[in-house]
């Protein structure tokens, strides 16, 4: 991104990753295992913030205790505000990611997919009200006025205008682009 947002987002997705690997037994009692959680709680918390404050759709993997989708899923505060899809990295996750996000923009809320505590396989379609446009500022009033005196160029940008241009302000007709190439 070039420039900074001119306004809010109308709605967010928030991907996770593909299934995690299960740890071996021995693995389960290390620190690492514990930051593990810790970064997943903290997922599962970004989800519900998400889901509060704009239409938003939670997207993972939900084959085991340690994928966002299932500790969204299982979590009582977010299972039932956060609208989530399942099977992330597959075709199906991919064609009900936006249906999901339109189901939240409109106001409902579901488990999507095929994995463990999904409620509907695929999202219905929703029709949604086109968002408002925000009105731009001229980011500088000065600048607007010089390159509105300045009249128009062509794709040289260098003042000359193309001929269609030049007829065109003279009155005259667009020259056929069939014509000219003949």
């Amino acid at each position: 991104m070039t420039t900074e947002p001119s306004a809010a987002a109308h709605g967010t997705l928030l991907v996770g990753p593909r299934p995690a690997e299960e740890p071996d037994a021995a693995e389960e009692e290390t620190a690492e295992a514990d930051a593990e959680a810790a970064v997943l709680a903290a997922q599962v918390r970004l989800a519900e913030a998400l889901a509060r404050t704009t239409g938003s759709a939670t997207v993972g993997a939900a084959a085991s205790d340690r994928d966002l989708v299932t500790a969204v899923r299982a979590d009582d505060a977010a299972g039932g505000s956060v609208t989530t899809v399942d099977s992330v990295g597959e075709a199906t996750a991919g064609i009900s990611a936006p249906l999901a996000l339109a189901v939240a923009l409109s106001g409902g809320h579901d488990a999507f997919g095929f994995a463990t505590g999904a409620e509907v396989a695929v999202p219905p379609r929703v029709e949604l009200d086109r968002p408002e446009e925000p009105t731009a500022e001229p980011a500088d009033p000065a600048a607007e006025a010089a390159t509105a005196e300045a009249g128009p160029t062509d794709a040289a940008g260098d003042g000359a205008g193309s001929a269609d241009q030049a007829a065109t302000e003279a009155g005259g007709e667009e020259a056929d682009p069939v014509d000219e190439a003949a």
